[in-house]
């Protein structure tokens, strides 16, 4: 898919400040596949603590064997030395465009745009959730002012920020919906319709993925479906109260916590029906991952997550605070296996006519490319 610039094309760079690259994680792993195969040269400044990070030896190998520019870090808190360190390298590389993903970037990056007016500064908002605190919102707020174009995952995510950052409503925006990305080791035919039932969630295991509905849910298809398992994949803050949730339930035999795996078509490939219940998901990557390896998918009906599917044509939405509701619609997909057949094919079909990686790539292409006509006029 690469489609680099010629010769004849002015070379535009685009440098990326993140907190994290867990490639785990959607977020990075969507910035690096951008960045390799956008026709432009792309930069990945790490904000973060590497110290702390999950596998960052690996994630920092990964990104340089795809010939993106990797910025050794300073200290997350260090917020003075990381700017002047990353406002000399700005201007020794001629940098065109930066981009913030998360709060602390917008905050970098409205700096750098202080010290350095004619780049062109873009804010990114790949989810929903904003600070509790009214002086640190208002604090974000203020730099959010210095952007040039915000970029929104979602429509909820879009109504969810412009909520809370009231500047939001006077700048340029757009919404891209986060293209699929692939996953290696799906079966052509999927594969899983062997003697147990089995269910798989990929999810980090924190308050908003809204994990115990599901747990609660399979509490009740189990009386049903004595064969019925579920594949937890992911790990997180919650994981321990998760397990001793199911050590009380009795669902030892029936629930599985997974950690993170880099193996996920392994699983896409065993599983009959994709859950998802969070109620505050941005986007929803491991869902599109599901829709690719077509998939029946049942999701909350809340947050962006509605935005993914056409209820009861490419997949199912539950209510996420009801686990009567989620058990029903799981006993009804493990008694219909035209339907999970059905669900699947169009899930398939609308990840290709809606979230195509080519498409995400172009559309921010289309978006580097006009802004840096301007920063020329």
């Amino acid at each position: 898919m690469r489609n680099k610039p010629s010769n004849k094309e002015k070379e535009i760079k685009i440098l990326h400040i993140i907190q994290s690259i867990n490639l785990y994680g959607g977020t990075p792993r969507k910035i690096l596949w951008l960045a390799r195969e956008s026709k432009y040269k792309h930069f990945i400044f790490y904000t973060g603590n590497k110290d702390k990070e999950i596998n960052y030896t690996r994630s920092k190998r990964k990104i340089a064997e795809n010939n993106i520019v990797f910025i050794d870090p300073y200290r997350k808190q260090l917020l003075i030395k990381q700017l002047l360190y990353i406002n000399k390298y700005i201007k020794n590389e001629n940098i065109d465009i930066i981009q913030g993903n998360f709060n602390y970037d917008y905050i970098l990056c409205g700096l750098l745009k202080l010290l350095n007016p004619k780049i062109k500064f873009i804010a990114t908002f790949v989810g929903s959730e904003s600070p509790k605190s009214k002086w640190r919102n208002v604090f974000i707020d203020y730099f959010l002012k210095l952007s040039d174009y915000n970029i929104f995952i979602s429509s909820y995510v879009r109504e969810s920020k412009q909520n809370v950052y009231k500047t939001l409503f006077k700048k340029e925006n757009r919404i891209i919906y986060n293209g699929a990305l692939p996953v290696y080791g799906i079966l052509k035919e999927n594969s899983s319709y062997n003697s147990k039932i089995i269910l798989t969630t990929t999810s980090g295991l924190n308050p908003y993925k809204n994990l115990s509905v599901l747990i609660d849910a399979i509490a009740l298809v189990k009386n049903k479906f004595t064969d019925i398992f579920l594949n937890i994949v992911g790990d997180g803050s919650l994981r321990v109260e998760l397990e001793n949730r199911v050590n009380e339930l009795g669902l030892t035999e029936h629930i599985k916590f997974w950690g993170y795996r880099n193996d996920i078509g392994f699983f896409l490939s065993n599983t009959n029906i994709y859950v998802h219940p969070a109620d505050k998901e941005g986007f929803g990557i491991a869902v599109i991952e599901a829709m690719v390896a077509k998939l029946p998918v049942l999701l909350s009906n809340a947050g962006a997550l509605p935005e993914l599917i056409v209820n009861n044509e490419s997949g199912l939405l539950a209510n996420p605070y009801d686990h009567i509701d989620w058990a029903k619609k799981i006993i009804y997909l493990i008694e219909n296996k035209s339907e999970r057949i059905r669900l699947g094919f169009n899930a398939y079909n609308r990840v290709n006519e809606h979230f195509k990686m080519e498409r995400y790539v172009f559309e921010y292409d289309e978006i580097y490319q006009n802004l840096n006509k301007s920063k020329l006029l």
